[in-house]
């Protein structure tokens, strides 16, 4: 008998496993180069998440961002979990984000802990 899967679910679970991968991977550089600090859930000021529309391209909104706002400064892009791209912006680049129809939302940062799994130590 042979399986057969519905591609929507396979492609969503490959969403869920590269955002998974990118989040350990982001949070393990983090960590290396010392840059958390704080309690699970606090905010990290002026840093924040851009989630690009389906069928945008996230490098235009870059492109836009940065002719606008010198303060700019993208510090991650996403391309296998989600179309968008990390980065440290002043409050008024984030309303600017906000009104383009690329941009599905804009979200602040925030502080995420994992704990280690019992038995290791």
């Amino acid at each position: 008998m042979e399986l057969q899967h519905d591609r929507s679910s396979v492609s969503i679970m490959r969403s869920i496993v590269s955002c998974s991968w990118i989040f350990i991977v982001v949070y393990i550089a983090t960590v290396m180069a010392g840059e958390i600090s704080g309690k699970a859930g606090d905010p990290i000021e002026g840093s924040y998440i851009v989630k690009v529309k389906s069928g945008f391209n996230s490098e235009d909104v870059i492109t836009k961002l940065s002719e606008s706002f010198s303060a700019a400064k993208v510090t991650r892009r996403y391309s296998a979990a989600l179309n968008g791209f990390a980065a440290d912006l002043p409050k008024e680049a984030v309303t600017f984000l906000e009104g383009l129809e690329a941009v599905e939302y804009v979200e602040q940062d925030q502080v995420m802990t994992i704990q280690k799994p019992m038995g290791i130590s």
